[in-house]
């Protein structure tokens, strides 16, 4: 509550605890702990932290505002060195959050 009344523009909601990177699920309680916050707050709550999957992406954006997926597009460059397939995986990350 004291993190929502002094916030101004969005909230950053941390998917996990720990360093940021792509995980393979999200927490449970993730959807639970949105719908809380945004109880509380009439600002954007975005959340980051772990999501790398496009499907990921979309259940997110099901109970936030929107959703950073930063260390998803990283990972998949620093795997692959060919531009349409990361092309490809971004398109996919951008039309599951729109």
């Amino acid at each position: 509550k004291v993190i929502a009344s002094r916030s101004d523009g969005f909230i950053y909601y941390f998917a996990v605890s720990g360093v940021t990177g792509a995980r393979k699920a999200t927490p449970r309680d993730l959807t639970q702990n949105l719908k809380r916050i945004k109880r509380i707050t009439k600002n954007p709550v975005l959340v980051g932290f772990g999501v790398s999957e496009p499907g990921q992406a979309r259940a997110i954006c099901n109970f936030s505002d929107g959703v950073n997926v930063g260390s998803g597009i990283i990972a998949r460059i620093g795997k692959h060195n060919n531009a349409k397939r990361i092309f490809n995986y971004v398109s996919s990350l951008v039309k599951a959050i729109q």
